[in-house]
């Protein structure tokens, strides 16, 4: 009788750990598949605000003997990048599949074919390994688009770094007291802050790239946004927002908990619309 409850235990035992482990796969199957339904109902409910899923591209580009090629220009899609900086452009393009083509003096022009996900970093190895050869272009790695780590300052001359912000959801905006499109689009960011305002996980930054910082309280004074929950902030170099991709202004960039640049919104949105306060609340973690 010992032996026989012996034997019964460890069948029981048995049975339980198969019952448990297979349960186990069945919660963790259904919640990563519940993962991707609630991506897709995120983007289902900021659809209103059209935006746009965006990676960005690094190549790094060498001619023969490692030096940076002269003369080197880039297309993306046929239209040239506005400025490429040393061995290395930058292009911000939508999700999607693109052709990059690479030419320099001297040398046959290298063109490469990429597929991109929204919120995707990738690096571009390009190279001419002899005068006058055709060159390659490879995939040296991919990954989340990380925000640059942006060095500010409030309005009252502290420095800011955009880092101080990780572990929040924040809503990031580029503007100027000088556009007249984000004089409109402001009350709409001050409206969308107002609704968050009781939320420590989710941020709305204002980052104003006019050149005397002095002008921009008195511009919030007089739209009668002194008191705006809406953290303003300062770009001294009036240049910070190309690294997002953004020429003109005003742009709208989401940037995820972990840093991850998740949606680019090009131009005025109505910011103060319930729309928008849900594509923010459900666009969190």
């Amino acid at each position: 009788m010992v032996e026989h409850r012996a034997q019964t235990d460890a069948f029981g035992w048995l049975a339980y750990l198969v019952y448990v482990g297979v349960g186990g796969f069945f919660v963790f199957a259904f919640a990563w598949a519940l993962r991707g339904a609630v991506e897709v109902q995120n983007a289902a409910i900021c659809r209103a605000l059209h935006p746009e899923p965006r990676a960005h591209v690094v190549a790094t580009v060498r001619g023969p003997g490692e030096r940076a090629p002269s003369d080197l220009a880039v297309e993306v899609d046929g239209e040239a990048l506005p400025s490429v900086l040393g061995q290395e452009a930058h292009a911000f393009v939508p999700e999607g599949t693109h052709r990059l083509r690479f030419t320099a003096a001297g040398q046959t022009p290298i063109e490469v074919e990429l597929k991109v996900a929204g919120g995707e970093e990738v690096q571009l190895d390009v190279r001419w390994t002899e005068p006058t050869s055709a060159g390659q272009g490879t995939i040296a790695a991919r990954g989340p688009w990380l925000a640059p780590d942006l060095q500010l300052q409030d309005l009252d001359g502290k420095a800011v770094r955009l880092s101080e912000f990780r572990g929040k959801f924040v809503v990031l905006n580029f503007w100027a007291t000088w556009c007249e499109p984000c004089i409109g689009e402001w009350p709409q960011v001050h409206q969308l802050a107002q609704r968050l305002v009781d939320r420590d996980d989710v941020v709305v930054l204002a980052v104003s790239i006019d050149e005397d910082p002095k002008l921009v309280r008195p511009f919030l004074d007089r739209m009668s946004l002194g008191e705006t929950p809406v953290q303003v902030l300062w770009d001294s170099t009036q240049s910070v927002h190309r690294t997002f991709g953004t020429e003109k202004i005003p742009d709208t960039y989401f940037i995820d908990e972990d840093g991850q640049v998740k949606y680019a919104f090009v131009n005025v949105r109505k910011w103060g619309s319930p729309e928008a306060y849900h594509c923010v609340d459900g666009s969190t973690k």
